[in-house]
């Protein structure tokens, strides 16, 4: 029974939509690019530097398609060939998780010690923070409170 329990649970990733990766193996290996998509569930992720055509599917015969069509689609990468892209030293470098401030966690690389996309990662916080912010102002006046 406790098996069930955690099936349903999010799982983690160390990268996100909009990451800087470079594939580690595979057919694609040493390429560089960005994630586009990212499936976690299936612990896979779509990059834009990939050829759109990488995997090719053939549609059914049915009444309103008398005709086969080849439909294209891009290629699906495992989350365990990929690595995150330093810039600063142009080098795929592993990533730990630390605060800035009391607060807000970050990534930052090993090797050079910068941090991974921190100015999306504050502004993203910070957008949160002024919607909670204005949804309590909202309930306030809603109720007569202030």
């Amino acid at each position: 029974m406790k098996l069930f329990k955690f099936m349903n649970r999010q799982r983690k990733s160390h990268v996100q939509v909009g990451d800087q990766v470079q594939i580690m193996a595979g057919a694609h290996k040493k390429k560089i690019g960005r994630i586009l998509f990212l499936d976690k569930k299936k612990s896979f992720a779509i990059l834009d530097n990939l050829s759109p055509f990488a995997r090719a599917k053939k549609t059914k015969l049915t009444k309103e398609r008398p005709t086969v069509r080849t439909i294209h689609l891009p290629k699906a990468i495992a989350l365990s060939n990929l690595m995150l892209w330093d810039d600063g030293i142009q080098c795929a470098s592993r990533t730990i998780k630390c605060r800035i401030g009391k607060r807000e966690k970050c990534r930052m690389f090993t090797k050079t010690g910068s941090f991974v996309n921190v100015e999306k990662h504050l502004a993203r916080k910070e957008a949160t923070r002024k919607v909670m912010q204005r949804s309590v102002v909202e309930k306030n006046e809603s109720t007569g409170n202030e």
